[in-house]
This record gives C-alpha cells, structure tokens and sequence, in this order.
C-alpha cells in the first residue's frame, strides 16, 4: 500500500476521542488555546504535578493558555498513583475555581487524577461516598 498523498504519515499532533478528547504529540501544546475556545470554556483546571513544573513543561503550556484569554487554576499536587487525598485536595479546587474545562498535563497518573476529580466534582461527591464503603475501609485505603 502507498503512503504517498496518506496526511497522516507527516501529522505530528493527533486526536484521540473517548467520551473526552486527548490531544497529543510534538506541538499539542499550541493548539491548546484552540481547544480551549473550541470548547467554549470559561474557567479551566489545568490538572499536573511538580515533575513537569521543574522541566519546564508547566510554563510552556501556561503560556499557551493565556492565549485563550479565560480565567485558569493549576493544581500541581499529581503524584503517581494518585490517592484519595489528592483527590479530595484536587477537587476542593476545583470546587473553589469552579472551572467548566479541566486539562490533564502529564502521563496517566494525572489523567487519572483528572478523571477522578471531575467525577467527584460533577457528582457532587456521591463518588466518594461509594468509596467509603465498609469492603474498602476495611483494606486501610480510604479514611
């Protein structure tokens, strides 16, 4: 099979869609002030962790977007295999900023994490609820 004329052999940023869209790839951060407008935001959470603070990722992608020019919260708190303290801290900011967007930085701890707290936050934590069942708090894992 050919590949000539294929735009896809020389794409280097893709869309991923799954019930939410994951952009990805060699230059996926400026096309995030485009997503965001896209969308429609007002207000972003952008989800991450302290790692990509200190290589400088979480700079390029804030100056990305100021460029949509909506209000935006960073939670920096993302930490491997993200615990159900990290949750509850990530969603008492979202619950404070209020966003109708949040962003996943990083690899799949924080889109876990992202996950999570848009599920509690949009549910208003029935989630956690279903979480503190006895069969969990007996494993030690939740308080």
């Amino acid at each position: 099979m050919s590949m000539e004329g294929n735009s896809s052999v020389n794409r280097s940023v893709w869309n991923f869609f799954s019930g939410s869209r994951i952009t990805f790839g060699p230059g996926a951060t400026a096309s995030l002030a485009n997503v965001i407008q896209r969308c429609h935001a007002k207000r972003v959470l952008v989800i991450s962790d302290r790692v990509l603070e200190s290589a400088g990722i979480v700079a390029r992608v804030d100056a990305a977007i100021q460029q949509a020019s909506v209000p935006y919260e960073w939670f920096l708190d993302g930490e491997v295999e993200p615990s159900t303290a990290t949750i509850a801290k990530a969603v008492e900011t979202a619950t404070d900023f209020e966003p109708d967007l949040f962003v996943a930085l990083g690899g799949g701890s924080n889109m876990d994490l992202a996950k999570a707290v848009v599920a509690v936050y949009s549910h208003d934590n029935m989630i956690v609820q279903l979480a503190k069942s006895p069969s969990r708090r007996d494993k030690g894992d939740i308080n």
